[in-house]
């Protein structure tokens, strides 16, 4: 699948004192690339009505992503399962990216999934896990 596509995305999140799940819709539009996918894209959150600008580059071999949170505030997740990563955070704050899983299904022609896993943490201790489900149908005219 490639070209625009709607988008539902679950975000769950477990931090110390609680969870919480947010679940978002919008469209991107899903592109191959050399070494894989990328995919921008903007949603809406359906609990609180915010907005989101994100793009996740996926690579097939080996197995990781990049996970980018765009606007002023942005920054990117190295997500790859064989090695701790480290990110800068909006904040300032460095944290190191533990990666659980990035598994996607993108060959059928009208649908596909991305699985993300992931733990932050700062000075070794978790700050959150992470689990992100992005689910796209092709966008029909």
């Amino acid at each position: 699948m490639e070209g625009p596509v709607r988008i539902t995305v679950t975000s769950r999140s477990l931090f110390d004192g609680g969870a919480e799940t947010l679940h978002f819709a919008g469209a991107g539009t899903l592109r191959p690339t050399a070494a894989g996918w990328d995919l921008p894209y903007t949603a809406a959150c359906r609990e609180n009505g915010a907005a989101l600008s994100s793009r996740i580059r996926l690579t097939a071999e080996p197995r990781r992503a990049i996970l980018w949170t765009l606007g002023p505030e942005g920054y990117g997740l190295p997500l790859d399962p064989e090695h701790e990563t480290q990110a800068r955070l909006s904040l300032g704050l460095t944290v190191a990216v533990r990666t659980r899983a990035v598994e996607f299904s993108l060959k059928e022609p009208d649908r596909g999934y991305i699985h993300l896993a992931y733990t932050l943490l700062d000075r070794g201790l978790p700050l959150s896990r992470m689990q992100l489900e992005i689910r796209m149908t092709k966008e029909t005219i």
